[in-house]
């Protein structure tokens, strides 16, 4: 399996084509009003420690603002990008901090989804969003709606606005008030220090809590986030948003699985876009060559695909067949095991269920390595199982024989170090590793112990 991942832009040394079109204003506008708290008279030798041109008092007194943006116009992003991190660490401003946010979230982690994002606004549009606390000083903590223009001509400014429409007349929806403050469009910072502060102890315990929190993880799952416990108040959980297993960045691609012969040859027929070929044995494996969606890939989505694949009208034929097949790729008693207790036990969800797929390849390195960029081979490349819970959320399960730590019939120090070498580099990279040794998987109780990690497992992405 083969991911197309964008590089991840760091936050200290931003590219010069780091700045989205159009926004190259926005930011010296946001530069220009965080030196606006500065005093007229010191604006000079603030912009010329920042390394921009110098001017004069008389200058900086007729309009700070205008003073700033003449200083920044005539520079490239990369160094635009330098001076508007070095303000916001010396002058505190929302909307340049939130500006730079956005642009650092556009390049790290899954987005958050307006439809997401709506989905939560609609679950905690009935409940009171931070318990007994007082409404607009809490929202205060989290937005400056002081500094926030207000609604009306008679609303100074959007404080005013709340305390109107939620307090004195009570007219707005949690979901309209939230909207007004600008959560649809705000940083996932921004966003999820919201969530946390809706589910925190001192808005809500017990039941109440617990029972937001996992409608909550139901939603965001899809893009890849959770609500995980990161503490307590006294005695009462706090709670975190954090990546469902610790995410991955870039979109599956490619799923090459199921093999029943000797390995593919892959060669990469575009190397942008990370688009393969499979020059050799293709005939013995299955290609799912269909988008990925942000919810991952459940047994409908590979159900319906080898339908297609092979041109069968009728389901239970079509369900038998691929079953044949994937079946025929297991090398254990112990792979088949798992393979059919985590159907059986999952059939009460249906065709919903997230696809447990057998012999997968994944990081598979392409022959021609000359289009890696000088990236090593990585020791690993077939996993027993995958799941994708979502675009970032993927759980790798394998099963471990005597080969995985001796060669030759004895205990090979070299085989578990490149083993236990291979499951850092995919942790690293954000998936979830489980190992099953092979006699934990036949015999007595062993039906049981794979039911108790599958159902475990499927809890903790949200599913039950």
């Amino acid at each position: 399996m083969a991911i197309a991942a964008s590089p991840e832009l760091d936050a200290g040394q931003p590219r010069d084509n780091a700045l989205p079109k159009g926004k190259r204003v926005d930011l010296i506008e946001c530069v220009a009003e965080s030196l606006h708290a500065v005093k007229a008279y010191d604006l000079p030798a603030v912009c010329e420690r920042l390394g921009l041109s110098e001017g004069n008092g008389s200058e900086a007194h007729a309009s700070k603002r205008a003073y700033v943006r003449s200083r920044l116009q005539g520079l490239n992003n990369h160094r635009l990008l330098q001076i508007a991190r070095e303000v916001e660490q010396d002058y505190s401003n929302f909307s340049l901090s939130e500006f730079l946010r956005l642009l650092d979230e556009a390049d790290r982690g899954s987005e958050v989804t307006e439809l997401t994002r709506r989905s939560i606004l609609k679950t905690i549009n009935g409940i009171d969003l931070f318990g007994d606390l007082p409404l607009v000083e809490q929202l205060s903590r989290l937005w400056p709606l002081r500094e926030m223009p207000g609604l009306a001509f008679d609303e100074p400014n959007l404080e005013e606005s709340i305390y109107q429409h939620c307090v004195r007349n009570d007219d707005w929806s949690n979901a309209e008030l939230l909207e007004v403050v600008g959560v649809l469009t705000c940083s996932r910072r921004q966003f999820f220090q919201l969530i946390e502060a809706v589910v925190s102890p001192n808005a809500r315990r017990g039941e109440e809590q617990t029972s937001l929190v996992d409608a909550l993880n139901k939603i965001m799952k899809a893009d890849g986030y959770h609500l995980v416990p990161s503490g307590a108040i006294s005695g009462h959980t706090t709670f975190s948003v954090a990546c469902v297993a610790g995410g991955v960045t870039g979109s599956p691609k490619n799923l090459i699985f199921a093999s029943i012969g000797p390995k593919p040859e892959i060669v990469i027929q575009d190397a942008i876009n990370n688009d393969i070929k499979i020059v050799r044995n293709e005939e013995h494996c299955l290609i799912y060559d269909r988008p990925i969606e942000s919810g991952g890939l459940t047994k409908e989505q590979v159900v319906a695909w080898w339908r297609d694949h092979e041109g069968i009208t009728d389901d239970i034929e079509a369900r038998r067949s691929l079953y044949q097949r994937l079946t025929a790729s297991l090398a254990s008693d112990g792979e088949r095991n798992i393979f059919n207790v985590y159907y059986r036990t999952f059939k009460e969800l249906g065709d919903k269920v997230p696809a447990l797929i057998p012999q997968v390849y994944l990081h598979y390195d392409p022959y021609t390595l000359a289009q890696l960029g000088g990236a090593g081979r990585l020791p690993r490349q077939r996993m027993d199982f995958l799941l994708l819970f979502s675009a970032t959320g993927r759980v790798v399960v394998e099963v471990d024989g005597s080969q995985h730590f001796s060669e030759d019939g004895k205990p090979s120090l070299a085989r578990y170090a490149d083993m236990v070498a291979a499951d850092r580099d995919l942790r690293l990279a954000g998936y979830e590793v489980y190992r099953f040794g092979s006699n934990e998987l036949t015999g007595h109780g062993a039906n049981e112990r794979i039911e108790m990690f599958f159902r475990r497992l499927l809890k903790k992405y949200g599913i039950f």
